[in-house]
């Protein structure tokens, strides 16, 4: 069983969420983590991330800003070929748009806002928050791969060791989907933590 890693970054900067991914994806203890980083000029970000666990880098203009219907592809194609049967992300208004895409196109299942599981040899069950977090229901997801989104405050990011491998992602960009475009971005400054890190 391998897990595949979505990263998140915003203005050249890794979310720190990403690595509580990482984190989760290693107490699953399903083998080594693999992170698959999607963007324009994230070679920066790839080496910081490759002390974490190796890297695939899927790196080129058209992949600048985090259009679903273009990400989503990307990290189809590389779970495919990775054969990755679980594929994670922290919670956030980016991976609420991209994964459930993903759980569709890979023929997967999809489990939202998990903050823990159990594992009883090949039974694998996760917990999530329903009513407004006042109750947790117990969830078994039954098709590979599971598609799943974490809140990044419940699992404890790793400690950095070595650097890993970084392998470029062969893409066709020409063969992606174009049919959303960004047309602006407009965002306040504040000293406030983002609300998925806080």
């Amino acid at each position: 069983m391998g897990t595949l890693v979505i990263a998140e970054h915003d203005r050249g900067k890794l979310k720190g969420a990403t690595l509580s991914a990482v984190g989760f994806a290693r107490a699953l203890g399903a083998g080594e983590p693999e992170i698959l980083l999607i963007g324009h000029r994230v070679k920066k970000l790839a080496g910081e991330l490759s002390r974490y666990a190796p890297v695939h880098r899927a790196d080129h203009p058209t992949l600048k800003r985090p259009t679903a219907d273009r990400y989503a592809e990307v990290i189809r194609q590389v779970a495919a070929q990775r054969k990755a049967s679980v594929v994670v992300a922290a919670s956030s208004t980016f991976s609420k748009d991209i994964l459930p895409r993903v759980a569709a196109l890979l023929d997967g299942s999809m489990g939202t806002d998990i903050i823990g599981f159990d594992q009883r040899g090949d039974d694998l069950t996760f917990r999530r928050p329903i009513h407004a977090g006042s109750m947790v229901a117990t969830v078994r997801l039954l098709k590979e791969p599971k598609v799943l989104t974490i809140r990044a405050a419940v699992f404890e990011a790793p400690d950095p060791g070595k650097t890993s491998a970084i392998s470029e992602v062969a893409l066709a960009p020409d063969r992606l989907p174009g049919f959303l475009e960004v047309e602006s971005r407009q965002s306040q400054e504040t000293e406030r933590p983002d609300v998925t890190e806080a």
